[in-house]
């Protein structure tokens, strides 16, 4: 059964690639998701949203904030 969602993003973009490899090998997204497992490629709109994102860093110390 194939399945379709939007996908939100926290910057304006327009998705130029996606990871068709996904189709035959969907855990690679749980398995390696920095390199196999990417979803879509996406060319931003504007770069200067990027400036109130967190890093990885933040992000990963706020979600252990929240989980303690």
């Amino acid at each position: 059964m194939k399945a379709a969602a939007d996908v939100y993003t926290p910057v304006t973009a327009e998705v130029t690639e996606v990871n068709e490899a996904l189709k035959d090998k969907p855990e690679s997204v749980n398995q390696s998701p920095f390199t196999d497992g990417w979803m879509v490629k996406v060319k931003i709109s504007d770069p200067t949203e990027l400036k109130d994102l967190l890093t990885a860093e933040q992000y990963a110390a706020e979600v252990n904030a929240a989980t303690k």
